[in-house]
């Protein structure tokens, strides 16, 4: 069997290296001048700085810096921005002890700057065998690239999976994969000290309506699953929140999912916005199976499980 963890030249290496000091830098210059300066900056400033990031050969760490002028619109943007440069400076760390690290975690930090693992050695592995809910999908629109998110979770293995994909506006995404399919095939994961994106080998869709598939009892049995995920992998953004009787409560302009414990979370404000009455008419007001993107700090719902079968909300 092939070797998947992806490989780098000791000149990009020297150049990531050199790129991720100069971040370095940056960010303790930000924490002396304080976080105010950075809402006065133009967007040709963080263009700026993420091009540096590009020139570095660490493209994959530019698109969080692209970011950050939407975070400032934001309400919460000091807390936003400062989760961001959080994650910067720990993804350095990390980095500065590159050669103390597992395999597994090394290949995280690769392919994190944008090292990729070819298709065709990962197409050379095994894969987890089972058929595969497409819970829900998530599209991020660039300036200049698309970005979508589809989790899947095995109905036998009860494995979850993502599929990352990039599109240029004008092109549309290549995979035919959509929310609620029911898919059988061959899933394999990307190497990670956390498995979690990767790609099926070889796949159909079934013409049969999903059952829910297992999922965790509550936010308690949750927020262990997420604390193990961070412990492995200290700079995830994201993790898969996937419960079963759970409700949407509303108090005043705040929507929350409430667990049976009384335990609630924030819901996304952009969904809210979005879809927030949707959910209200699609749950009416029973207890729910949810799954959903969690950030964090924010629950972003991708679908739900009322009366025992799938809906996605795109």
């Amino acid at each position: 069997m092939a070797e998947i963890f992806p490989t780098v030249s000791a000149q990009r290496m020297a150049n990531i290296q050199a790129g991720l000091a100069e971040l370095r830098q940056w960010l303790e210059d930000v924490s002396l001048v304080g976080l105010a300066e950075l809402t006065q900056q133009p967007s040709a400033y963080w263009e700026q700085r993420a091009a540096r990031l590009v020139d570095a050969q660490a493209g994959g760490l530019a698109e969080s810096m692209r970011q950050i002028p939407t975070m400032l619109l934001a309400e919460d943007w000091q807390e936003q921005l400062l989760r961001t440069l959080a994650r910067f400076y720990l993804f350095i760390q990390g980095f500065e002890q590159f050669e103390q690290l597992s395999p597994a975690l090394q290949a995280d930090l690769l392919q994190r700057v944008g090292v990729n693992v070819k298709k065709a050695v990962l197409m050379e592995q095994e894969g987890e065998a089972d058929h595969w809910l497409v819970l829900g999908q998530r599209t991020i629109i660039g300036e200049r690239l698309d970005l979508r998110r589809s989790w899947i979770k095995g109905l036998h293995s009860h494995q979850e999976g993502m599929i990352l994909e990039y599109a240029f506006a004008s092109q549309g995404f290549d995979s035919a994969i959509s929310s609620g399919h029911l898919l059988s095939g061959k899933w394999v994961y990307y190497p990670s000290s956390r498995p979690l994106r990767g790609m099926f080998k070889a796949k159909e869709k079934l013409a049969q309506e999903s059952p829910a598939p297992q999922a965790l009892p509550d936010f308690a049995a949750f927020f262990d699953h997420y604390s193990e995920s961070l412990q492995a992998l200290p700079f995830q953004r994201l993790v898969l929140c996937h419960v079963n009787d759970v409700r949407l409560v509303r108090s005043e302009e705040q929507w929350w999912i409430r667990d049976k414990n009384q335990i609630s979370l924030p819901l996304d404000e952009k969904f809210v916005e979005k879809k927030g009455w949707e959910l209200m008419a699609a749950t009416g007001g029973y207890p729910f199976q949810l799954a959903g993107e969690w950030e964090g700090h924010r629950l972003f719902p991708l679908g739900i499980s009322v009366h025992g079968f799938w809906q996605s909300f795109n």
